[in-house]
């Protein structure tokens, strides 16, 4: 049984991010790095309020970023969360 990830927003905008101050370089390399070589060891899960928070206009690569995630399991949002 695989262990189980919850990827919340931040990780998923580390990937696209496109900063190039030495903290967003490092922080894009290390989730990619994690990402594309390492994720397959583990059960990756997103909620409802990753994806609305990926979906708001605002939010910079929107639609690549929602696109990413699409096919993640969505955990039930428990009455405390919202």
């Amino acid at each position: 049984m695989l262990k189980k990830v919850y990827i919340e927003t931040s990780v998923v905008g580390a990937y696209f991010d496109e900063r190039t101050d030495v903290v967003s370089v490092a922080q894009r390399y290390w989730t990619r790095l994690w990402w594309d070589n390492l994720r397959q060891g583990y059960e990756t899960v997103v909620s409802r309020a990753v994806i609305d928070e990926l979906k708001h206009p605002d939010h910079p690569y929107s639609e690549k970023t929602v696109d990413f995630i699409k096919d993640m399991p969505i955990l039930p949002m428990a009455d405390e969360i919202r």
